[in-house]
């Protein structure tokens, strides 16, 4: 299944979405429409799924999994026998659902990955260290897990630059 934005459709261009959201709209996806240009990102999700064939996961958890991109590639790659997807944004969680509903093998959660609690042993978790504004709350969250997970990745990140 390919990238289809919860917003596609309605506007042409990243800027229309701005110019024309409605207010209530906007307020309820602002920290979300940070994101969208990630989701373009094919080196990215290239690299991301060269990286993930040297893993083997039977449940495997994303943190933060927005509009699921990240997703079918650990489906595609890992075939874990369960994947949790955790989004507190109510938006992206949303669209999770309805993309991935109908599977067995996947469980969309809504809430953050620190106050979740794993229903069994999780292989690896798979998060993002960076985001569009260099510091994701990933780190911090990290920290205050109410599970081990045997694997994180990516478990180390290099900042090269920052913008002040």
């Amino acid at each position: 299944m390919g990238f289809e934005s919860p917003i596609a459709g309605q506007y042409n261009n990243g800027m229309e979405i701005l110019n024309n959201l409605p207010e209530d709209k906007y307020l309820e996806i602002d920290d979300f429409l940070a994101f969208l240009g990630v989701y373009e990102d094919r080196k990215r999700l290239g690299a991301f799924e060269r990286a993930m064939k040297k893993f083997r996961a039977k449940v495997v958890v994303e943190a933060g999994a927005g509009l699921g991109e990240l997703a079918e590639v650990l489906l595609r790659t890992l075939q874990p026998e369960k994947l949790y997807l955790v989004e507190d944004n109510r938006p992206a969680y949303e669209y999770l659902k309805r993309r991935f509903g109908g599977r067995s093998d996947v469980e969309v959660v809504k809430g953050l990955i620190e106050e979740w609690e794993a229903p069994r042993n999780v292989d690896l978790l798979v998060q993002e260290f960076y985001g569009p504004l260099l510091y994701d709350e990933s780190l911090e969250a990290l920290s205050r897990l109410k599970f081990t997970p045997q694997e994180v990745f990516p478990n180390r990140g290099f900042l090269r630059y920052q913008v002040i």
